[in-house]
């Protein structure tokens, strides 16, 4: 029988800085001494990363009086982000009904909780809603108000089991069953090449896990809800982690307590139209023409030179505080 409660679950591997931000930020949410608090550990790959992770430990035990903290899961190998994830959140919803979800390099404001309560409350029965994003690419003034769209965000944030059990990963699968018409509309209408991604993980280009998430909740026509100003912060844009690309700028916390959500199950046609140009301005011809060069290169190839790419990239920003990529 399923545990009613929401369990917290966090994803961490060898950022033990990141992770203790994270913390930190948890911890000022009230409802996280109640919440039930899983932690899923990735296999270490060398000795460095066997000393982060056991420094990840001791920042979770010091933590510990502070939060209701249930069980530490230390995978014994390796497995990548993609499948520690998955199957963290699969194996979660198994014993309790709904999840909110965070990764290690994530800093929650201390409102965030009581908003993902709340949203999964309210929207429990409504068949068309799957995921609650905590994230926001916006600055409104209406800081306390929420929208549905069609894009999920993964930077922290909930569903329920039901909505989980319907996930597809088999990107051979996804992709026999989207038309152009659906790749148009998954892709915002053009504005941002999501799609793609699904083929680079099918090709073994990429193996990310959000991909199919998304592709799950646009094939069930779902939506997702979306604050209209962020409850999260990413700070993994440090080279730390895999995000060596180009860095999104993020607004500092309102925190303001969210009251308003939309009775009307519908997609937000003025926010989609905001996110649509948001993309649209993102989008950079250098990185299109990068891609385009590596595209036509063998498979075997292309994984390699675009790790590369994306390192150098990294670099240069790093270095002299701009980036070619990023004219």
């Amino acid at each position: 029988m399923k545990n009613l409660s929401t369990v917290i679950l966090i994803f961490a591997f060898n950022r033990p800085y990141h992770l203790e931000n994270l913390l930190k930020s948890l911890v000022k949410n009230k409802e996280s001494k109640q919440l039930p608090l899983v932690f899923f550990l990735d296999g270490a790959r060398n000795n460095d990363d066997q000393l982060k992770i056991k420094k990840i430990k001791e920042i979770i035990i010091k933590y510990e009086k502070y939060l209701n903290l249930k069980k530490i899961n230390e995978r014994p190998i390796n497995i990548g982000s993609k499948m520690n994830i998955l199957n963290g959140i699969s194996e979660s919803l198994i014993d309790y009904e709904t999840a909110i979800v965070l990764e290690d390099d994530l800093i929650i404001d201390k409102y965030f909780l009581k908003y993902m309560l709340d949203s999964l409350k309210l929207y429990q029965y409504e068949k068309r809603i799957f995921h609650i994003s905590g994230f926001s690419f916006f600055n409104s003034t209406q800081s306390n108000e929420t929208f549905f769209t069609r894009y999920m965000n993964c930077w922290g944030w909930a569903t329920w089991s039901k909505k989980w059990s319907l996930l597809q990963t088999d990107p051979i699968a996804i992709q026999q069953n989207f038309s152009k018409k659906d790749i148009y509309e998954f892709n915002i209408e053009n504005s941002h090449n999501f799609y793609r991604q699904i083929v680079e993980n099918k090709v073994g280009l990429l193996k990310t896990w959000a991909i199919y998430w998304y592709a799950t909740i646009f094939k069930s026509n779902g939506l997702c809800l979306m604050p209209k100003h962020t409850l999260v912060k990413n700070q993994g844009y440090d080279g730390s982690g895999e995000r060596f690309g180009k860095s999104i700028y993020q607004y500092e916390f309102k925190e303001e307590v969210i009251t308003f959500f939309p009775k009307n199950i519908s997609e937000d046609k003025e926010s989609l139209l905001l996110l649509k140009n948001y993309f649209k301005k993102r989008e950079n011809i250098i990185d299109k023409f990068v891609k385009f060069l590596v595209y036509l290169l063998p498979y075997k190839y292309q994984k390699s030179i675009t790790r590369f790419l994306i390192r150098l990239r990294f670099l240069i920003k790093k270095a002299f505080s701009y980036s070619i990529f990023n004219n």
